[in-house]
């Protein structure tokens, strides 16, 4: 149950539909994550990835529809592309983080840009991790584990 600006959602996890989709021992799904990304290109890409690993999976073209999202579900991680029209990653990073609704939710920044400099601003805006483009899907598979494993997400 997600609460938020007096509103309450109730969330309803299904198991991945997928043939391929892996489940935990009790039958559900491994775990559910929004994808904030500009570019449907990479958008598709990020969802064909995760939805076969098993992944529920929720997309957000920009930063207004991905805080929008979050008041209607409850993901356990955010992929966040950080160059984005309108408000950018960085943004919505700061909004995520200042929301008490979703300040711990951990969210890794996937970017084009690779400097160092580029790196540090979205840690500092509250990324948990940076992923830079292009990727590699084991990777971005294993960064994402990572941090649902620390959630106690099989």
């Amino acid at each position: 149950m997600v609460l938020s600006n007096n509103k309450i959602a109730l969330v309803i996890r299904f198991a991945p539909s997928h043939p391929g989709a892996r489940m935990d021992r009790e039958g559900r799904g491994m775990g559910t994550i929004l994808i904030v990304e500009d570019e449907p290109t990479i958008l598709h890409l990020l969802r064909h990835i995760l939805e076969r690993a098993g992944f529920e999976v929720i997309l957000a073209e920009d930063g207004n529809q991905a805080l929008a999202r979050l008041t209607e579900t409850c993901p356990d991680l955010v992929l966040c592309d950080m160059v984005m029209p309108g408000l950018d990653g960085y943004e919505t990073l700061a909004a995520i983080r200042r929301n008490p609704y979703t300040h711990s939710l951990p969210v890794l920044a996937v970017s084009v840009r690779n400097q160092a400099e580029d790196i540090q601003r979205a840690l500092e805006a509250g990324a948990n991790s940076y992923i830079t483009k292009p990727f590699q899907r084991l990777q971005l598979l294993r960064e994402i584990q990572r941090f649902l494993t620390a959630k106690g997400v099989p």
